[in-house]
């Protein structure tokens, strides 16, 4: 409402003019700004994310309670001020930040990086920021709404460590693990599946196991009703070719036991060496378990066979030597020591004393076998070079007049493969030698038994590292596995009865690993031949 006076021409008043002016929506939208403006404020001070004003010259207009909540600024501090709080090696990027902000048409732009508190803690954020301007564009201002992710950020980063810690423990592992989802997609594939398969994880993960690696494409079934009934199933002793050979292997497959992830996890594990150790201590034990019963038969049996030696030697020296006691014995007999030697000679009984003579010898041999099974070598051990046992014994073998009744060892070619300047080892030279030969006549009557076109060996001589190997490969038939598991056991022959006592190579490896502290093996395939390897160390093994 205006008020004007009126006046004549006299300029005397007369009266007055009232003017009035309808003013109820400007006072209605006054009051709605103001009411907005509260709301405003409220929403602002009730933020749980810290939100500043800033004007156009970077000096800051407004901060909110949850900026001094978590930064520690007050307003008074800050207001009219620029804020110091970003990190020097954040500088860049923040600056970068503000010109996306203000080039965006849409005037705002979403980032994270890092800002200081006031008493100097480090926090990771997420900043949305918008830029808006005066209704006449004079003046711009910014608007930042801060968002405290330091906590998310951290644990983000324990879950990284902890992944990257249980991915080191996966990946130091001496077993294959592989991680299959429930359609057999591979999810997980650790260094050692990398080493033995030649496969990088990248190359393995996300493709069917069965492309990848048939051999085990059969345990898949086993996968299948491993989720289902979320029990472990194992399988011992599969064979597998893995890293260009064919390996024992024990394979596990565990339920990933998760309401929300369905697979499991195969562990490939190769125990050939550790089935080899056992085989060796079984054998060993057997050895030993043996030893005492043979050294127990050895001296029961020793006493009556050297009388039964004696006493066919001393018969033989009455009824065949013309002693002055034989010929006397005889006369007063009513005979002539010549009758009873032609009666003798006529029913061949010398030739059966011969046999008896020869019977006693081969027991005795056989005793003194048993024997070496209870006791360690008592002969002085001397250097010698293995390949000259070698020669000398298979010179040996070629006179031997038993093997020539069976066939001509001679006509056995012989491949000589000697490295030189390989060193001599400490052994006792007729024990090493007996093992050769036993070898050696293996192999020549099983050549022979099977009529091998060619029978041969290869013989070579080599140094491995502190040890001298002796490896005696022969072209023969072959032994099965069957047969491979026993061959060194005490007794143990697949010769007819009566040729063969079962210990000669049972002998041989104790000669070889507990007289020599050497190692003894053996390995063949049918149909093709048998190799031999015997190592005996060039220094005292302690």
């Amino acid at each position: 409402m205006r008020i004007f006076p009126l006046r004549n021409k006299k300029e005397k008043q007369i009266g007055r003019l009232i003017i009035l002016r309808d003013i109820t929506d400007s006072k209605n939208t006054e009051t709605a700004l103001k009411e907005s403006e509260r709301i405003h404020r409220i929403i602002l001070e009730a933020s749980p994310n810290p939100i500043v004003f800033y004007n156009e010259t970077g000096e800051v207009t407004y901060l909110n309670p949850a900026f001094t909540r978590i930064f520690g600024w007050h307003p008074e501090e800050l207001v009219g001020k620029r804020i110091e709080f970003i990190p020097e090696e954040n500088m860049e990027e923040t600056k970068e930040a503000l010109k996306k902000t203000f080039d965006n048409p849409e005037g705002n732009y979403d980032f994270f990086t890092r800002r200081v508190t006031k008493t100097g803690d480090l926090l990771d954020v997420s900043i949305n920021s918008a830029f808006y301007r005066t209704k006449d564009g004079s003046k711009k201002s910014l608007v930042v709404n801060f968002t405290d992710i330091t906590k998310i950020k951290k644990t983000e980063r324990e879950l990284r460590n902890t992944k990257d810690f249980i991915r080191s423990i996966v990946n130091s592992m001496p077993s294959m693990l592989i991680g299959l989802d429930q359609e057999g997609v591979v999810t997980q594939w650790n260094t050692e599946a990398e080493r033995l398969t030649g496969l990088i994880s990248d190359q393995a993960e996300g493709r069917l196991l069965k492309n990848i690696f048939p051999k085990l494409s059969r345990h898949i079934i086993n996968v299948r009703q491993t989720i289902e009934e979320q029990k472990v199933k194992k399988e011992t002793k599969i064979m597998l070719a893995m890293g260009g050979k064919t390996v024992l292997t024990d394979v596990t497959i565990y339920p990933i036991l998760s309401d929300t992830v369905k697979g499991a996890v195969i562990r490939v594990d190769d125990i050939s060496d550790r089935v080899r150790i056992e085989e060796m201590m079984i054998q060993s034990e057997k050895m030993l378990s043996v030893g005492g019963l043979a050294a127990g038969m050895a001296h029961e049996i020793n006493n009556p066979l050297a009388g039964m030696l004696q006493n066919i030697q001393v018969i033989r020296n009455r009824l065949e030597k013309n002693l002055p006691a034989n010929i006397q014995a005889a006369s007063e007999c009513g005979v002539s020591l010549e009758a009873i030697k032609a009666y003798m000679e006529k029913r061949n009984i010398f030739f059966m004393m011969d046999l008896v003579t020869s019977s006693g010898f081969r027991a005795a041999q056989i005793v003194e076998n048993m024997l070496s099974f209870s006791r360690k070598s008592d002969h002085r051990k001397s250097s010698y070079y293995l390949h000259d046992i070698m020669e000398s014994t298979i010179e040996l073998i070629a006179n031997d007049y038993s093997m020539k009744k069976k066939y001509n060892f001679r006509s056995i070619d012989i491949i000589r493969q000697y490295r030189k300047e390989v060193p001599p080892v400490s052994c006792e030279k007729t024990q090493i030698q007996q093992v050769f030969l036993n070898i050696l006549k293996n192999g020549a009557e099983a050549m022979s038994g099977s009529d091998t076109p060619s029978p041969g060996f290869v013989i070579r001589c080599f140094r491995e590292r502190d040890d001298v190997v002796m490896e005696i490969e022969d072209n023969g038939p072959g032994i099965s596995n069957d047969i491979l598991k026993r061959i060194f056991e005490p007794f143990f022959t697949t010769k007819e009865v009566g040729s063969g006592t079962g210990l000669g190579l049972s002998v041989s490896y104790f000669i070889i690993t507990e007289n020599h502290n050497g190692v003894l093996t053996v390995k063949s395939i049918p149909g093709q031949g048998t190799v031999f390897t015997i190592k005996l160390p060039i220094q005292k093994r302690d």
